[in-house]
């Protein structure tokens, strides 16, 4: 029972995980759903609210975040590895940031890595490394498409385009 609520999902271990903002009611509780079974706690407790969600590297990521009444717009978390069919989250100490004036605006995987847009930057990581790589961002997270080995977004200059390297408008 929220207006206008742009709600993302993200399929993993056999949960569908969901995700949400409105500019309205704000953010919806992280929740799951296995067969016909709706929960706001199974994998999702400590879980942050979240705008995105994403699946990389075996683990479920979340982006510009709410915890609370606190707002992390610049920040992404990510979960465990699953264990016996379950995720947990430790929000103290399992994130990454961009740059704490810029807010997250989507992201996707692609060539290997999560890459993370904010309104001017692009940023990828690889699992170990986690850097600022392009100065072109994403205006919207629901323009981002994949099609092989593209990947492409818009912003305020046009529709972009890269197969990893540096992007074509």
């Amino acid at each position: 029972n929220h207006a206008g609520i742009n709600v993302e999902m993200e399929s993993f271990i056999g949960y569908c995980f969901f995700v949400g903002y409105g500019a309205t009611d704000g953010f919806i509780p992280s929740c799951s759903l296995t067969g016909t079974t709706f929960s706001t706690a199974t994998n999702v407790t400590s879980m942050p609210e979240a705008k995105f969600i994403k699946r990389y590297d075996g683990k479920l990521y979340v982006a510009n975040c709410n915890i609370g009444a606190t707002r992390y717009p610049y920040r992404i978390y990510k979960s465990s590895m699953p264990s016996a069919g379950a995720i947990t989250w430790t929000v103290a100490t399992d994130f990454l940031d961009v740059d704490y004036s810029e807010e997250i605006t989507g992201f996707e995987t692609a060539w290997g890595k999560l890459v993370a847009f904010t309104e001017y930057q692009t940023y990828f990581y690889d699992k170990s490394s986690w850097l600022p790589v392009w100065s072109y961002g994403c205006s919207a997270h629901r323009t981002i498409k994949k099609h092989g080995a593209y990947m492409i977004w818009c912003n305020t200059d046009g529709v972009w385009v890269s197969t990893g390297g540096q992007p074509q408008n």
